[in-house]
């Protein structure tokens, strides 16, 4: 919402407008809370693994 409420704003003002200003806070915030994904783990152990029973 806070990504929609954002353009919503840019579009009936101008991307530099201080009117934004909010919007923007709210959404960099959003961000900032959002869960941070996991690593993915790298793979390549276990290819060359299976790939060694061949070789």
């Amino acid at each position: 919402p806070e990504m929609a409420a954002l353009l919503t704003c840019w579009a009936t003002s101008s991307v530099d407008s201080p009117s934004c200003a909010q919007t923007v806070q709210a959404l960099t915030e959003c961000m900032r809370r959002a869960p941070k994904s996991s690593k993915h783990t790298n793979t390549i152990n276990y290819h060359l693994a299976r790939l060694g029973k061949f070789l």
